[in-house]
């Protein structure tokens, strides 16, 4: 959860992507996944003091910068 109250995670089944839920009840989808590296997120996300997202994939740590 961020400062603001929006909570973030991945989906790994069928389209991959990390996405965010306001506390509204509103959704989006920060990013997608493709190809064979990074291509299933994996675990919970970590936001830190900017805003950044940092999660894992298939083989990499990422970075969103929403």
């Amino acid at each position: 959860m961020d400062p603001s109250g929006n909570l973030y995670g991945t989906i790994f089944e069928g389209a991959p992507e990390v996405f965010r839920l306001t506390p509204s009840g509103g959704q989006w989808n920060l990013t997608g996944f493709s190809g064979s590296v990074g291509s299933t997120p994996y675990g919970n996300m970590i936001v830190d003091s900017a805003g950044n997202l940092y999660g894992t994939a298939t083989n990499v740590v990422f970075e969103i910068t929403p």
